[in-house]
């Protein structure tokens, strides 16, 4: 049985199980709401509960992402929300396995007992709450954050063992070209998972601390407020198609983005503006050590200013990859007023570099040593651009 966001709701049983009752094979519960069910009749077999749900034999329940909200079992010993019931000439005991799930207890119920309950047919003075904890209950021992696509970090949960384990999926799922990966609540539980969905997060531009990995989108022009995003991670920014502007922090020394080693920028339909550096390199983007990226596809870079070098970008062995964008108007009080890259590699195609300015060599591009491959339209006008080769 499988049951994905889905509601399960308000149902009645006598005997067992108020909302589902799975005997031996297979229970998913993937995204779903189990709420207001009930297991009715007090006083009858030993074996009857499970307001929520009720398993038995070696039935294997797997919950996920998922809430048990007041539900009740009539009687006391019945497990209002899961009750679990052990047999060992069918099986044993079943295996619960509860992840990033949140348990409402039923606050007028009218009848104690507890929430999680195992009865044991086979030796009854084993029966009781810690027993389900202890024959059925899964922990972070048996890798039960492990799921194709995620792979997650578990964590036993400390403030009731019975609801399960926490997994904390980091970065660990790769999307397909047309979905985006974004941050999921869980239930109002963290941690939270990580899923591929069809529209990306606002970036959070104009916050002290925007986000410095993951994959956003930004449809409104803003200025920010923080001096510079360093990148903690790979980070994924997509504007409108009619081109979104960032303008840089209006005071002070600020630029967009520092890019360290290892880490990947990737822009797509931006205007990145009003980057001032007057102390240090890149205006609008630093680009620093091996292994670092920037991927920029039809953005702008506009009106940056650099005291030294790079007054659009600035690369330190970094890797520059321009692809039908448009450098204008940038200045470097020395070298590079559009784009310098020391030692690393530079792709220019389809590329406007125009109207940028440096106080020495290289108003448009300076490439020193490394690769600088221009292909496609590339126009440059009005500045110089300078290579040496290694």
């Amino acid at each position: 049985l499988v049951v994905q966001d889905s509601i399960i709701a308000d149902n009645r049983a006598g005997g067992e199980g108020g909302g589902i009752s799975q005997y031996r094979g297979t229970l998913t519960v993937t995204r779903s709401v189990i709420k207001d069910n009930r297991q009715t009749t007090s006083g009858g077999n030993a074996w009857d509960g499970g307001g929520g749900v009720y398993i038995w034999a070696n039935a294997v329940m797997t919950i996920r992402e998922s809430a048990l909200d007041q539900n009740h079992a009539a009687g006391t010993n019945k497990g209002h929300q899961i009750y679990a019931f052990k047999n060992d000439n069918q099986g044993g005991a079943p295996a619960v396995t509860v992840v990033n799930t949140r348990f409402i207890p039923c606050t007028a119920c009218g009848t104690t007992g507890t929430n999680f309950y195992l009865y044991d047919v086979d030796t009854t003075s084993n029966s009781g709450a810690a027993a389900y904890g202890t024959l059925s209950r899964k922990t972070c021992s048996d890798s039960p954050c492990t799921v194709s696509p995620f792979t997650g970090t578990c964590n036993n949960r400390t403030d009731n063992a019975d609801h399960g384990v926490l997994c904390s999926y980091a970065s660990s799922t790769t999307c397909p070209a047309n979905l985006y990966k974004q941050v999921v609540s869980v239930n109002v539980l963290p941690p939270s998972n990580e899923s591929c969905l069809p529209t990306m997060q606002p970036w959070s531009c104009a916050a002290a601390s925007p986000e410095a990995s993951g994959t956003f989108g930004l449809d409104n022009d803003c200025t920010m407020t923080s001096a510079g995003v360093t990148l903690t991670g790979n980070l994924a920014i997509t504007g409108d198609a009619s081109l979104t502007t960032i303008t840089a922090k209006t005071s002070g020394d600020r630029r967009h983005f520092y890019v360290g080693s290892g880490r990947t920028l990737t822009l797509k339909w931006l205007n990145l503006t009003g980057g001032s550096m007057s102390g240090d390199n890149g205006g609008s983007i630093y680009v620093d050590g091996t292994g670092s990226t920037l991927h920029a596809t039809s953005c702008v870079f506009f009106l940056n200013t650099a005291s030294s070098q790079g007054g659009g970008v600035y690369s330190d062995e970094g890797s520059v990859q321009l692809y039908h964008s448009n450098i204008t108007g940038n200045t470097a009080q020395y070298q590079g007023g559009g784009v310098y890259n020391y030692e690393g590699s530079t792709v220019v195609q389809d590329t406007i570099i125009a109207e940028n300015r440096a106080g020495r060599g290289g108003g448009g591009i300076v490439q020193y040593k490394g690769t600088l491959v221009p292909t496609g339209s590339c126009i440059l006008r009005g500045q110089w651009l300078s290579a040496r080769s290694t």
